[in-house]
């Protein structure tokens, strides 16, 4: 009983964001700079490319500006942070991978939740409903 006390402890102890001086470590730095990084530049590259993107319509460029390259950027850095590195390659990179695809979905409905509430705003705002 006492080592299965031990393991969850240890298990649990994994996800605590800060260390014992205080610096933040562990899991939680590479979730935040993963999900920054995806958010910085899906915002810059729609930013740079949306003209260019939707004159030339090409389909396939879109999935890979907007799609591929931003679940590459999140993986290379949860790949190189010291995540699981006791695992076989191929347990971590499709541990990695799913982790990935997941916080990259955050950071898209982290974005279409502040476009929505951008445009709520200006839609009460232009109707002057707003306060004052």
């Amino acid at each position: 009983m006492r080592n299965v006390v031990h393991r969850i402890a240890g298990y649990l102890g994994q996800f605590n964001p800060h260390s014992e001086d205080g610096q933040e470590s562990g899991p939680a730095l590479p979730v935040k700079m993963a999900a920054a990084a995806s958010f910085v530049w899906l915002l810059t590259l729609y930013s740079l490319t949306k003209g260019w993107v939707a004159l030339h319509s090409v389909l396939w460029m879109d999935y890979l500006v907007f799609g591929f390259l931003p679940l590459a950027l999140i993986f290379s850095i949860l790949y190189h942070s010291g995540w699981h590195r006791d695992r076989r390659i191929i347990n971590r990179c499709g541990s990695l991978f799913l982790r990935a695809v997941a916080l990259y979905g955050g950071v898209l409905l982290a974005i279409g939740f502040m476009t929505f509430l951008a445009a709520f705003f200006v839609m009460v705002f232009a109707a002057g409903e707003g306060p004052g």
